[in-house]
């Protein structure tokens, strides 16, 4: 008796054929799964971000007097496209200025600019003399909206509405605040 053990070639690519369909059910659910979990942390990492810049923003401009220095784009509708924010921060013995700049996608903070009797802010916040500091990136747009009065008249504005717009791979995130100057007097 001949005894031969094996499997036929009509077994082994049935065989084959079957444990493709159960791999590529596996795996399209596996890559579902995991594009998913791409744009969950992309979103998040987008918020994180955005509000940062925010909170960063807030918490000092609520301090400010006064907007004193603004390079900002040309209007859309009521927004403007930021570049440079200067605030005067309320100190009774000096003048302080906290600096915002946004750049290729990142924004920078230079907090406490005290200005040397006899300078003018407009001209010395200028100077890269001062200690700034990247603190959020991945912002793709950056708005602000005056009010109580426009860039020409920056001592009439008694505060700022914000917007932010993060973005990190193909998810955005925009977040807006209103926020009104602590310390702001008329005279300013």
């Amino acid at each position: 008796m001949n005894n031969k053990h094996g499997f036929t070639l009509v077994e082994v690519l049935i065989s084959i054929a079957i444990m493709g369909i159960i791999l590529s059910a596996v795996f399209s659910f596996f890559l579902s799964n995991y594009k998913t979990f791409i744009k969950s942390d992309n979103q998040i990492e987008a918020q994180y971000q955005a509000q940062i810049a925010m909170n960063e923003l807030v918490e000092n401009i609520m301090e400010a007097e006064a907007l004193v220095v603004a390079d900002l784009g040309n209007r859309i509708g009521n927004k403007y496209p930021v570049k440079t924010l200067v605030f005067k921060i309320y100190d009774e013995e000096r003048d302080v200025y906290i600096k915002y700049e946004y750049k290729e996608d990142k924004l920078y903070r230079t907090s406490k600019l005290e200005i040397p009797l006899g300078f003018d802010i407009k001209d010395y916040y200028k100077k890269d003399k001062f200690n700034t500091n990247q603190y959020a990136v991945g912002i793709k747009d950056f708005k602000i909206e005056l009010i109580g009065g426009d860039k020409t008249e920056l001592e009439k504005v008694r505060g700022i509405k914000i917007f932010i717009t993060s973005s990190v791979g193909s998810e955005e995130i925009t977040l807006t605040n209103q926020v009104y100057f602590r310390n702001w007097k008329k005279e300013n």
